[in-house]
Protein backbone atom coordinates (compact mmCIF):
# COMPACT_ATOMS: atom_id res chain seq x y z
CA UNK A 1 0.00 0.00 0.00
CA UNK A 2 1.30 3.66 -1.02
CA UNK A 3 0.23 6.47 0.90
CA UNK A 4 1.31 10.02 -0.07
CA UNK A 5 1.03 12.76 2.67
CA UNK A 6 1.22 15.99 1.00
CA UNK A 7 1.11 18.43 3.88
CA UNK A 8 -0.53 18.77 7.56
CA UNK A 9 -3.07 21.29 7.80
CA UNK A 10 -2.92 23.29 11.38
CA UNK A 11 -6.49 21.43 11.75
CA UNK A 12 -4.54 17.86 11.63
CA UNK A 13 -1.80 19.22 13.91
CA UNK A 14 -4.60 20.23 16.70
CA UNK A 15 -6.23 17.27 16.01
CA UNK A 16 -3.04 15.17 16.72
CA UNK A 17 -1.68 17.34 19.29
CA UNK A 18 -5.47 17.07 21.71
CA UNK A 19 -5.00 13.10 20.81
CA UNK A 20 -1.71 13.05 21.96
CA UNK A 21 0.26 15.67 24.45
CA UNK A 22 -2.36 18.98 24.76
CA UNK A 23 -5.71 17.87 25.32
CA UNK A 24 -4.35 15.98 29.05
CA UNK A 25 -2.88 19.86 29.79
CA UNK A 26 -5.98 21.59 28.58
CA UNK A 27 -7.80 19.70 31.18
CA UNK A 28 -5.62 19.89 33.75
CA UNK A 29 -5.56 23.47 33.62
CA UNK A 30 -9.51 23.63 33.50
CA UNK A 31 -10.10 21.81 35.98
CA UNK A 32 -7.88 23.55 38.30
CA UNK A 33 -9.42 26.43 37.03
CA UNK A 34 -13.27 25.01 37.92
CA UNK A 35 -11.90 23.88 41.68
CA UNK A 36 -10.20 27.52 42.39
CA UNK A 37 -13.22 29.48 41.02
CA UNK A 38 -16.00 27.03 42.78
CA UNK A 39 -13.92 28.00 46.38
CA UNK A 40 -13.94 31.80 45.46
CA UNK A 41 -17.97 31.74 44.71
CA UNK A 42 -18.04 29.73 48.03
CA UNK A 43 -15.78 32.43 49.88
CA UNK A 44 -17.08 35.41 48.52
CA UNK A 45 -21.29 33.86 49.00
CA UNK A 46 -19.93 33.28 52.65
CA UNK A 47 -18.48 36.23 52.89
CA UNK A 48 -15.67 34.61 54.99
CA UNK A 49 -12.86 35.60 52.23
CA UNK A 50 -10.82 37.82 53.87
CA UNK A 51 -7.31 38.14 52.61
CA UNK A 52 -7.41 34.49 50.74
CA UNK A 53 -9.31 36.10 47.96
CA UNK A 54 -7.00 38.30 46.15
CA UNK A 55 -4.58 35.41 46.06
CA UNK A 56 -7.47 33.10 44.22
CA UNK A 57 -8.25 35.85 42.02
CA UNK A 58 -4.74 36.13 40.48
CA UNK A 59 -4.21 32.24 40.29
CA UNK A 60 -7.74 32.53 38.83
CA UNK A 61 -6.67 34.83 36.43
CA UNK A 62 -3.30 33.53 35.45
CA UNK A 63 -4.47 29.63 34.99
CA UNK A 64 -7.72 31.06 32.13
CA UNK A 65 -4.57 32.88 30.83
CA UNK A 66 -2.42 29.74 30.02
CA UNK A 67 -5.67 28.04 28.70
CA UNK A 68 -6.33 30.81 26.77
CA UNK A 69 -2.70 31.03 25.39
CA UNK A 70 -2.56 26.92 25.27
CA UNK A 71 -4.12 27.37 21.72
CA UNK A 72 -1.81 29.80 20.49
CA UNK A 73 1.18 27.66 21.51
CA UNK A 74 0.25 24.91 19.41
CA UNK A 75 -0.24 27.38 16.19
CA UNK A 76 3.34 28.04 17.40
CA UNK A 77 4.36 24.81 17.48
CA UNK A 78 2.84 24.00 13.95
CA UNK A 79 4.45 26.81 12.48
CA UNK A 80 7.74 25.54 14.23
CA UNK A 81 7.41 22.06 13.67
CA UNK A 82 7.59 22.55 9.45
CA UNK A 83 4.83 20.11 8.82
CA UNK A 84 3.11 22.58 6.63
CA UNK A 85 5.05 21.30 4.06
CA UNK A 86 6.90 18.67 4.33
CA UNK A 87 6.00 16.25 2.33
CA UNK A 88 6.25 12.25 2.90
CA UNK A 89 5.56 9.12 1.32
CA UNK A 90 4.73 5.63 2.98
CA UNK A 91 5.31 2.30 1.33
CA UNK A 92 3.57 -0.36 3.80
CA UNK A 93 3.57 -4.34 3.26
CA UNK A 94 3.30 -7.05 5.71
CA UNK A 95 7.29 -6.50 6.65
CA UNK A 96 7.14 -3.00 8.09
CA UNK A 97 6.82 0.51 6.46
CA UNK A 98 9.53 2.63 3.89
CA UNK A 99 9.73 6.29 4.94
CA UNK A 100 10.39 8.97 3.08
CA UNK A 101 10.60 12.82 4.42
CA UNK A 102 12.13 14.96 1.81
CA UNK A 103 15.67 13.95 1.80
CA UNK A 104 15.37 11.43 4.62
CA UNK A 105 14.68 8.14 4.05
CA UNK A 106 14.51 5.04 6.29
CA UNK A 107 12.35 1.73 6.95
CA UNK A 108 10.40 0.48 9.96
CA UNK A 109 9.73 -3.30 10.82
CA UNK A 110 6.36 -3.40 12.55
CA UNK A 111 7.76 -5.10 15.46
CA UNK A 112 9.21 -1.51 16.56
CA UNK A 113 5.69 -0.21 16.42
CA UNK A 114 4.16 0.68 19.55
CA UNK A 115 0.62 1.69 18.58
CA UNK A 116 -1.95 2.83 15.94
CA UNK A 117 -4.13 5.37 16.85
CA UNK A 118 -7.34 6.30 15.19
CA UNK A 119 -8.86 9.94 15.67
CA UNK A 120 -11.65 11.11 13.97
CA UNK A 121 -9.20 12.63 10.82
CA UNK A 122 -5.62 10.73 11.50
CA UNK A 123 -4.17 8.02 11.64
CA UNK A 124 -0.91 7.97 14.29
CA UNK A 125 1.46 5.26 13.84
CA UNK A 126 3.60 5.35 16.96
CA UNK A 127 7.53 4.13 17.01
CA UNK A 128 9.84 4.30 20.02
CA UNK A 129 10.72 7.94 19.43
CA UNK A 130 8.81 8.59 16.16
CA UNK A 131 5.35 9.27 15.29
CA UNK A 132 3.70 9.55 11.71
CA UNK A 133 1.07 11.74 11.11
CA UNK A 134 -1.44 9.83 8.38
CA UNK A 135 -4.23 12.23 7.54
CA UNK A 136 -7.27 10.57 6.18
CA UNK A 137 -7.83 12.41 3.04
CA UNK A 138 -4.79 10.80 1.93
CA UNK A 139 -5.87 7.30 1.76
CA UNK A 140 -8.89 5.29 1.61
CA UNK A 141 -9.49 4.86 5.69
CA UNK A 142 -11.73 0.95 5.06
CA UNK A 143 -8.83 -0.28 3.30
CA UNK A 144 -6.04 0.95 5.14
CA UNK A 145 -8.11 0.03 8.95
CA UNK A 146 -8.17 -3.84 6.96
CA UNK A 147 -4.80 -3.81 6.34
CA UNK A 148 -3.38 -2.41 9.73
CA UNK A 149 -5.85 -5.18 12.04
CA UNK A 150 -4.21 -7.73 9.23
CA UNK A 151 -0.58 -6.81 10.19
CA UNK A 152 -0.33 -5.72 13.94
CA UNK A 153 -1.58 -7.93 16.80
CA UNK A 154 -4.89 -6.28 18.09
CA UNK A 155 -2.90 -4.73 21.56
CA UNK A 156 -1.51 -2.01 19.44
CA UNK A 157 -4.46 -0.73 17.63
CA UNK A 158 -6.18 1.78 19.09
CA UNK A 159 -9.25 3.34 17.99
CA UNK A 160 -11.00 6.90 19.88
CA UNK A 161 -13.99 7.80 19.92
CA UNK A 162 -15.84 9.97 18.00
CA UNK A 163 -18.36 10.39 15.32
CA UNK A 164 -17.72 9.76 11.40
CA UNK A 165 -18.31 12.56 9.75
CA UNK A 166 -20.47 11.48 6.49
CA UNK A 167 -18.49 13.78 4.21
CA UNK A 168 -14.90 12.65 5.48
CA UNK A 169 -16.37 9.03 5.23
CA UNK A 170 -17.62 9.34 1.70
CA UNK A 171 -14.20 11.63 0.42
CA UNK A 172 -12.03 8.88 2.01
CA UNK A 173 -13.30 5.31 1.65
Amino acid sequence: MKIKVDHLTSKEFSEYADSTFAKPVKMSLGIFLGIIMIVLACLLFTGKGGTAVKPLFITAFILAALYILSGAVLGIAYKKSGLSDTRCAYSLDEDGMDIKMGDLSGDLSWSYVKYVKETKNLFIIRAKGSQFIIPKRCLKSAEFREFIKNTLPEEKIKRLKYTIDKETEDNGD
